[in-house]
């Protein structure tokens, strides 16, 4: 680790509750040779179908979904609708009124609006009441949020709302159109209250220097020639990036570990290439822990991966409230994060 990073362990947080959880996914539906054909890539059906095969067996992609066709001119399904939609299906879930809500937190890298708050215009839309921001960290912002909720709960609060979500298929490389196989559009929610759960260790840090290994570089607010270069939509160092989170997931997870020592029952991590996931679990011992994967579902939908997973974990069972569950993400910028829950 660069000498000016510093990595927080913290808590334990005690007496919280995942009260509801809910998921939305983008309408577009398409599998690994609808996708191929979309984009072009292939010079026959036979070729989509050989590399398709090697998507689902290198990566784990199966089904990917956008708020509309990747490179389309227009979405007529945004950010907000994927946030609301997972917000109504957490609330729903918890049986809690949105009215109610002390907090709303969003965690997003793809905003609604330019300065608003993401998270403001859709309590608008929801009808709560309470406090609402934005927590802004790639796609660890949902485990994040997360850990600031549950801090809200700590200090008081009955009811907080977490909701994250993006949509990479608006901001794809038009130079590099594979990445429509990696990246996808979807949210994932959860409401928060207190209860007998415990998030034993909390650990995070950003890696210095690689802030632009992925990411948009355009200026805020946009400009002519910003957006004739293409600097709004994604680039950056593909290999720097994963080199420098296949570490700093290490460094996040053996953190939280130390700081809450103990077995690990169940992992939940970020929904990114399985192939990639399974060399971080090699990497610090967790290859033969059960890991919940749904990135065949959807591919990587940022700030939502890990908490679309958590659902996921609710509604097959596999969260038991004796256990211990590790979740773990990494976002651009470069920040990782890891979190031992005893939901």
């Amino acid at each position: 680790m660069n000498a000016t990073n510093r990595l927080s362990a913290l808590g334990p947080v005690p007496g919280l509750q995942l009260a509801g959880l809910g998921t939305c996914l983008g309408p577009v539906a398409m599998d690994n040779r609808a996708l191929l054909a979309h984009i072009g890539h292939g010079t026959s059906d036979e070729h989509r179908a050989f590399v398709a095969e090697s998507l689902e067996d290198e990566h784990g992609l199966v089904q990917h979904h956008f708020v509309a066709p990747p490179y389309a001119a227009r979405a007529d399904v945004t950010i907000l609708d994927l946030l609301a939609g997972a917000a109504d299906a957490a609330l729903a879930d918890a049986q809690t009124d949105p009215a109610a809500l002390d907090a709303l937190i969003v965690a997003t890298s793809s905003p609604a609006r330019f300065t608003t708050p993401t998270a403001s215009v859709l309590a608008h839309r929801l009808g709560a009441a309470g406090c609402a921001f934005d927590v802004r960290s790639g796609c660890a912002g949902g485990l994040l949020a997360v850990f600031t909720g549950a801090q809200w709960i700590a200090a008081g609060a009955k009811r907080v709302l977490v909701v994250a979500g993006d949509t990479f298929s608006r901001v794809l490389p038009t130079g590099k159109k594979l990445a429509a196989l990696h990246l996808a559009d979807g949210a994932a929610a959860v409401v928060l209250t207190p209860g007998p759960g415990t998030i034993e260790a909390f650990a995070a840090t950003t890696l210095q220097g690689l802030s632009d290994a992925v990411g948009t570089k355009g200026p805020m607010p946009p400009t002519a020639d910003a957006i004739a270069a293409g600097e709004y939509r994604l680039a950056g160092d593909e290999g720097a990036f994963a080199d420098g989170a296949r570490g700093l997931y290490a460094q996040c997870i053996t953190a939280a570990r130390e700081k809450a020592p103990g077995g690990i029952d169940l992992v939940v991590p970020h929904q990114t290439s399985a192939g990639f996931v399974q060399q971080v679990m090699t990497d610090v011992a967790l290859a033969h822990v059960p890991r919940v994967s749904t990135v065949h579902q959807h591919a990587n939908i940022g700030a939502a991966g890990v908490l679309y997973a958590l659902s996921e974990a609710r509604r097959d069972g596999r969260l038991d409230a004796k256990g211990r569950v590790l979740l773990c993400a990494v976002g651009g910028g470069v920040t990782g994060a890891a979190m031992v829950l005893r939901p």
